[in-house]
């Protein structure tokens, strides 16, 4: 019952933030749930960061000194999805991603049962946008709110769906896509971090525009630019800065500045290329 109300609630939240010129037309309810268990061994120990960044150096050594690590992921979705008129349609989609053992209510030493903690995991809002499609009579495309942004092979940007922790991945923002016969062109505008609602910079954004060509036969060409901006506190610039903090201390020793002390801004650009040639499947992307 009580996951009918909230499906029923997330139905009403779709029909409202629809403007009133659309009509309902049809309602579809979904939902997801994936179960995985994880197995590592031998351990995987955290490297030191080195003064001179070493992009050959990997994060880990592995050794089989110390535990094995082992663990169950579990991710749950309900989604509600709604089509209006005049090409005009809103998702939404809740979430909620576990491991198991983590949020156990019982305590078997004093026999208490508790609700969980509030700092512990939730269900939260995964997804929720309104789509709009064929916009001005054109083959466009646009999505305003929360929502996953899937680029080609998914190498710089998809939804973490893949690897161990599937714990999935949304962005705030804007996408467009528009459509032609052999292009396919997508641009975003996405808002990772608001430090405050008053302030007049120290976020971070994140744009970018991702064209696609499959005028080839078996092939597809893919070209983009992807474009962050972070003018966040505290720097990168940081003694535990990780993989980041060691390329900072590089760019001070080879050029003398720290670009992390203000606005950080990093500029992509990717070329790839993917397609069959007779059973054999080709894929090599650079950025």
């Amino acid at each position: 019952m009580r996951l009918t109300l909230n499906v029923l609630l997330a139905a009403c939240i779709v029909a409202i933030a629809v403007p009133a010129y659309a009509e309902l037309q049809n309602v579809e309810v979904g939902g997801s749930l994936r179960i995985r268990g994880n197995y590592y061994s031998p351990e995987a120990v955290p490297q030191p960061r080195p003064r001179v960044f070493n992009p050959f150096a990997g994060a880990f050594q592995f050794d089989d000194t110390g535990h094995s690590a082992a663990f169950v992921e579990q991710r749950t979705t309900v989604s509600v999805s709604a089509d209006f008129t005049d090409d005009v349609s809103a998702f939404i989609e809740l979430d909620s991603y576990e491991i198991w053992g983590t949020n156990f209510r019982d305590s078997y030493i004093f026999s208490a049962n508790a609700a969980q903690s509030p700092f512990a995991n939730d269900v939260d809002v995964y997804q929720g946008y309104i789509e709009a499609r064929e916009v001005f009579g054109r083959p466009v495309s646009y999505r305003i709110g929360r929502q996953e942004i899937m680029l080609g092979s998914e190498w710089l940007m998809g939804n973490n769906d893949t690897a161990a922790g599937f714990t999935g991945l949304s962005f705030d923002g804007i996408s467009g896509r528009y459509e032609l016969e052999n292009w396919h062109i997508t641009t975003f505008w996405a808002k990772l971090v608001e430090t405050g609602a008053v302030e007049e910079d120290g976020d971070t954004d994140l744009r970018g525009i991702y064209a696609t060509y499959n005028g080839l036969e078996d092939w597809v060409v893919d070209l983009y630019y992807i474009g962050l901006r972070d003018a966040a506190e505290p720097t990168l610039a940081t003694p535990n800065g990780g993989l980041l903090g060691g390329i900072s201390d590089t760019i001070e020793d080879i050029f003398g500045v720290d670009q992390f002390d203000e606005v950080t801004t990093i500029h992509t650009f990717g070329l790839r290329g993917a397609g069959t040639f007779g059973q054999f499947d080709f894929e090599g992307e650079i950025a």
